[in-house]
């Protein structure tokens, strides 16, 4: 088993841990690995969305173990009906070539940087079992939504909701949410932002008092980039080299665009001190009071009230 640092950057969907898995691995002695425990094109046998890990008595935990072991191979990509995606069938994708480069060459040389939002129910028995340095991101929850509503993203609670052991642990006061079916969308991710979120609040309240444990905000990082960017790097035992700066200047510059074109789901070059709050612009004043209704119980740990105004 590899003695090399590991790094996980994760927080719900949407949250900017594509930016900071990128910026964290850029150049540094760790080897970053996408979303292994997506359901998608993840390794073999993640097949859960959100699955929630408490110990190492389940067979989710199994398959972390196995991944921590380096004994994974990636997906390879469905076919998207087209000769690129048969190719990509036959051949695997790009996840599927670097899984196998990490776990026969570069695990012997390099550390491991896992950006994944789904395993942030899993960071906890990452932490705990094999000293995996977490990176948590928080993101507004009307950000979030104007996020998934740009990209037509849903989500069925039912995969929280069918998972009883993260109910009794985490979400007794959010069960009542789940057992609801006829939310409407803005509701429904809503719920989603708060349960997720619950839960990494109840982990980061845990481990507040170690350096390998980081819980950050979106908008703080957008906003004050080389101070956020820092502060994670001082806590992982990282080079905040000059070269990190740069990038991070040129990925966060006033002269990038602060939305993502065509429907992108990353454009890692924008606007950072825009984009954080270009929610206020998009999204209605009904959609925004549903949203903070159902939120606030936890939201109200991380957003002030004045964070939910919408500038004319």
């Amino acid at each position: 088993m590899t003695s090399q640092k590991r790094v996980l950057v994760t927080g719900a969907m949407r949250s900017g841990t594509t930016f900071v898995g990128n910026v964290l691995s850029h150049p540094q002695p760790l080897f970053y690995l996408h979303e292994p425990f997506n359901p998608t094109w993840g390794i073999e046998g993640a097949d859960e969305w959100l699955a929630y890990v408490r110990d190492e008595d389940s067979e989710y935990a199994r398959r972390v173990d196995r991944f921590f072991d380096v004994d994974f191979t990636y997906k390879s990509p469905i076919g998207e009906g087209s000769l690129k995606g048969a190719i990509k069938k036959v051949v695997g994708g790009e996840h599927y070539w670097r899984g196998l480069f990490y776990r026969y060459v570069a695990q012997h040389y390099s550390g491991m940087l896992v950006k994944d939002p789904l395993s942030v129910l899993m960071s906890r028995y990452m932490h705990e079992r094999y000293g995996v340095a977490v990176v948590a991101l928080v993101r507004h929850p009307a950000a979030f939504y104007y996020s998934h509503k740009r990209l037509g993203w849903d989500f069925d609670l039912s995969n929280l909701r069918e998972q009883p052991h993260l109910l009794n642990d985490h979400l007794e006061q959010e069960a009542h949410l789940l057992e609801q079916t006829d939310w409407t969308y803005p509701e429904r991710l809503a719920i989603l932002w708060r349960c997720v979120n619950k839960v990494l609040k109840d982990f980061s309240d845990t481990f507040a008092e170690e350096d390998t444990w980081t819980l950050k905000r979106h908008e703080d990082i957008c906003s004050r980039p080389i101070q956020e960017f820092g502060d994670v790097f001082r806590r992982l035992s990282l080079d905040f080299s000059l070269s990190v700066k740069q990038y991070i200047r040129e990925s966060t510059s006033r002269r990038n665009p602060t939305s993502a074109q065509n429907k992108e789901t990353h454009q890692l070059q924008r606007n950072s001190e825009e984009v954080a709050y270009y929610w206020k612009q998009e999204i209605t004043p009904e959609e925004r009071d549903q949203i903070r209704s159902i939120t606030e119980p936890v939201s109200s740990h991380f957003y002030m009230g004045e964070s939910w105004n919408i500038e004319c």
